[in-house]
């Protein structure tokens, strides 16, 4: 296992984006709380008694990483998360670190000291550690559940699983624990509906039938987990959620991680940046001979209007098929996000997009990344 100090020595000058594993940035996170609770920091940390908040605590930070230490060796490379944000950590926590070990010095660190930075930095590695806890429990439930031989096995384990995790709910961090267990439930529900001779009988006969799947597996399932199972985050930068939009190919792999399950089952090969006509689609899908190109593109993107003829059908020809769906992501907000500016909805948006090809068959998705309003605020 990697020290801390392995860690900020391989950051790039430009802090350039790199891989780091869940056992990383619980090491990250690790030494951020430490440094923070030094003395000399006192007047400023938000741990002391009284200046606590629910979404920055004691309890919160020692939970999240002690789950992190509880992830088998074989499991840590499951999720991998590249951010400058992370690295700029990774060098402030560092700065207040080499201080904390001098005695003197104090005119330099008043000078380049920010508390607010500093909560932000914790707040970051706070959430980055819960999406990838959720990513690897959720993947570790789904690769279980292949294993296990039918439905009532299934639903055993599943059960089981959510009865543990209610029996031992003091030991868990309490965001991470409503997610994972709204997503058992759902997983609970599901697997409730499911008839066993329903495996054997799904079959695509045509590439019409594999794209209406794909297309109601994104507005329902991948929908769902972005509104009601805290993905929005996923999709942002900032904490906040509201101000700094991630890269389309950041994206990628959480949306495949939703709709994998689900084609898994049903014999659907799901690939990432399969390289074709000059370029590399997001995801295909593929089923026997048919195959679906999917293209994502967030709202502000300069071409977004033009894509879909250009970039989307480019990879179809490529991949020798006449289905696709351009996939958009809404960004905009009234509180946050003001792009794009010449749209005032993704409906909107969608009515200006004009499909020049008849003889193709596309499929336009609005998907609202924004921060959902809670319910309490919600009257």
């Amino acid at each position: 296992m990697k020290s801390f100090g392995e860690i900020y020595t391989s950051i790039s000058s430009n802090f350039e984006p790199q891989n780091r594993t869940l056992s990383e940035i619980g090491i990250i996170l690790t030494k951020a709380y430490s440094v923070y609770k030094h003395p000399k920091f006192e007047r400023f940390s938000p741990f002391t008694p009284g200046n606590q908040t629910e979404e920055l605590n004691r309890t919160t930070v020692e939970r999240l990483t002690w789950e992190i230490q509880q992830i088998k060796t074989n499991d840590n490379g499951k999720y991998i998360v590249a951010s400058e944000g992370i690295e700029r950590a990774i060098a402030d926590i560092q700065t207040l670190n080499v201080y904390s070990l001098n005695p003197n010095d104090a005119e330099h660190f008043e000078s380049i000291f920010n508390s607010a930075k500093m909560d932000a930095n914790l707040k970051y590695l706070i959430e980055i550690s819960r999406q990838g806890l959720l990513f690897t429990h959720q993947k570790n439930i789904q690769e279980h559940l292949k294993e296990l031989p039918d439905k009532e096995a299934k639903l055993n384990y599943l059960n089981n699983t959510l009865f543990s995790l209610k029996q031992n709910v003091k030991l868990w961090d309490k965001k991470l624990y409503e997610t994972l267990t709204a997503f058992l439930d759902v997983e609970v529900q599901k697997w409730e509906k499911f008839t066993e001779s329903k495996e054997s009988q799904v079959e695509f006969k045509s590439a019409d039938q594999l794209h209406d799947f794909i297309v109601k597996l994104i507005k329902e399932r991948l929908s769902h987990n972005i509104r009601y199972l805290e993905g929005y985050r996923v999709f942002w930068r900032d904490e906040p959620c509201q101000t700094q939009p991630k890269k389309e190919n950041e994206i990628q792999p959480y949306i495949k991680s939703i709709l994998k399950p689900y084609c898994d089952e049903l014999g659907i090969r799901i690939v990432r940046e399969n390289s074709v006509a000059n370029g590399k689609i997001d995801i295909t899908f593929s089923y026997l001979n048919f195959t679906i190109c999917l293209e994502i593109k967030k709202a502000h993107h300069q071409d977004i209007l033009t894509a879909i003829n250009t970039q989307l059908t480019e990879y179809m020809i490529g991949e020798e098929t006449q289905y696709g769906i351009y996939l958009i992501l809404w960004y905009k907000s009234e509180s946050g996000y003001n792009k794009p500016t010449s749209h005032v909805n993704i409906e909107e948006l969608i009515g200006h997009i004009e499909i020049e090809r008849d003889d193709y068959k596309y499929q336009i998705i609005g998907l609202d990344c924004t921060k959902p309003i809670s319910p309490s605020k919600n009257k």
